[in-house]
Formats: structure tokens, C-alpha cells, sequence
């Protein structure tokens, strides 16, 4: 796991094969049951014998799952191939961008010590900013605080609408050729969540995640970004982003609109589905191993 590139290409490839023993399990299937169903008397399963049956049901009932879950496991590790996809801006420049211009520590007009005397129970500070507009986030063993730096007292973090839509119209006019015009910019406040912009209460540590500001750009990549005005936390949706929820998120982790909204029907959804794949593998496995003892003990005799 140290060798990442090594790590990457074992998952990539044993998932890619993965991917084909299931297509042909699942091309197997239809045919026995395209030929069993043309008989006269037609049986749910042909198989008398046990492993063989739950294997031919398990399969018939969770096998396109297990195409979908493998599938999607390649993908979590595997970029979206740019003949699908080719993003117009590099990875990670509009962040950088955003990032950029950044004050040194001691031009911050909040000097730390002051945020130390306001929060003596601090165990981490980091220096942070969204273009001129400095920031702290302050770290304890629980919370986290987002202090504005732009004053020299301490106060919450809050992003106005005119910054946040500067900041992102500065992405496309420090990347522009001069024969090129800035895309159509349009910034609305979020009160929902929606398909792209979802519960992620992890990354904000309980804090509350709306309202949030969303910015659509009509550029080629069709960009969305939704910057949170408390955190200044930066989510940039594009086309590539979108492949790649779709061929990972949405089918591994079983993030499909209307169970993003429910935790306890997604989780239920997601076991009785993994169970499914589980019962599929562990019977494919048992007519792995009964077949190989097979063998060997034709060639014993």
C-alpha cells in the first residue's frame, strides 16, 4: 500500500477482471434461464444440487449489484478517461486560485495571540484564506472555529456575496486569453441540499452546511461551485466530477436521489444489497473450490 501507483494498478486490474467474470456470470445466467423457461414444465432454478442453486438465485437477484459494486470500485482509484472527458480548467487550479494571493501571517490584522486568549482550549491553529480575505480555523479536541482575521477583533468567519462572486470570476480572468470573454456567472443562496451539494457532516464537524452559496459558470465544463460562507470550504462540480460521481459514489456508496435524504433507508438498502453480493461471492467461491477438489482427485486416481 506504501507504493501507490503499484496499489492503484493491482486494485484497477483485479476489479477490471472482476468486471468480466460477472458480465460472463450474469451472460451464463440468462441463458439457463432462457432455456430452462422454454420447457415444458419450467422451474425457478434447474440446479438440484445446493451450491449450485443458491448460486444460479443469489446471482439472479443481486448479480447486476455485484457488476455495479465492482464496476464502481475500479472507478473509486481509475480518472475518467479524457475521450470522455476533457476538463477545460486543470485539476485543482480553480481551489488554487481561490487560495491564491494569500496575506503573510503577520500582515493578518487578527494577530493569533488574540485568538489564543479567546480560545484557550485551542490546540491547533492554521492560517487560511479565500483570496484577501484572511481567516483562521481554530481546532480543539472537538470543534472547529472559523475566526475573520480581517479585523482586529475576533469574530465568526462570513463570506459576503460579493467576495465569494469575485473570487470566482477571478478564475476565469486570470486563465482567459484576451480574445476570450468571462463566462455568464450567476450566484444564488442554497437553503437544500441537492444531488452534488449534499449531508457531509464529517468534512464540517456538526456545523451547520446551509445556507450555502451556489455559483453557476456557462463554461464548457458547465461548473458549479458551492462555497460555504462560514468555512470557506470550496466544493468545484463540473463534467468530470459528475462522471465520476455517477460510476463511483452513486453506485458504491449507494448515493441515488431520494436515498441521500433518508440515512436509514440508504444504509438499510446498501446492507441488504451488499448481503445479496456477499451470498453471490461466497457460493461462487464453494463451486470454485468443489470443482478444483474435482480435479484433483481425478488425476489422484
Amino acid at each position: 500500500r506504501q507504493d501507490t501507483v503499484l496499489w492503484t494498478k493491482t486494485v484497477i486490474w483485479l476489479t477490471a477482471l472482476g468486471c468480466l467474470m460477472v458480465i460472463a456470470g450474469i451472460w451464463v445466467t440468462v441463458d439457463v434461464w432462457r432455456k430452462t423457461h422454454r420447457s415444458r414444465h419450467p422451474k425457478f432454478s434447474p440446479y438440484r444440487k445446493r451450491w449450485y442453486h443458491w448460486h444460479y438465485v443469489s446471482g439472479i437477484f443481486f448479480g447486476i449489484f455485484v457488476l455495479t459494486f465492482t464496476f464502481s470500485g475500479m472507478m473509486s482509484l481509475a480518472d475518467i478517461p479524457e475521450w470522455i472527458h476533457k476538463p477545460a480548467l486543470k485539476k485543482g487550479s480553480a481551489t488554487r486560485t481561490l487560495h491564491a494571493r494569500a496575506p503573510q501571517p503577520e500582515d493578518y490584522p487578527l494577530d493569533y495571540r488574540r485568538v489564543i486568549a479567546a480560545y484557550p482550549q485551542a490546540l491547533q491553529i492554521e492560517w487560511r484564506n479565500f483570496r484577501e480575505h484572511p481567516y483562521y480555523i481554530v481546532k480543539d479536541r472537538k470543534n472547529e472555529y472559523y475566526i475573520d482575521a480581517a479585523d482586529s477583533l475576533p469574530r465568526p468567519l462570513q463570506l459576503s456575496e460579493e467576495e465569494i462572486l469575485k473570487g470566482v470570476e477571478s478564475i476565469y480572468t486570470s486563465q482567459r486569453d484576451s480574445s476570450q470573454h468571462i463566462p455568464g456567472i450567476r450566484i444564488s443562496r442554497l437553503e437544500h441540499f441537492e444531488t452534488y451539494y449534499r449531508d457531509m457532516s464529517n468534512m464540517y464537524r456538526g456545523r451547520p452546511q446551509l445556507p450555502v452559496w451556489k455559483i453557476t459558470v456557462d463554461d464548457p465544463d458547465r461548473s458549479v461551485y458551492y462555497i460555504h460562507p462560514e468555512t470557506g470550504i470550496i466544493r468545484h462540480v463540473d463534467t468530470s466530477s459528475r462522471w465520476k460521481y455517477w460510476s463511483y459514489t452513486a453506485l458504491h456508496r449507494m448515493r441515488l436521489p431520494g436515498l441521500n435524504s433518508n440515512a436509514t433507508l440508504r444504509k438499510t438498502v446498501l446492507w441488504v444489497l451488499l448481503l445479496g453480493g456477499t451470498a453471490v461471492c461466497i457460493t461462487g467461491v464453494a463451486l470454485s473450490v468443489n470443482y478444483i477438489r474435482r480435479k484433483c482427485c481425478k488425476k489422484q486416481r
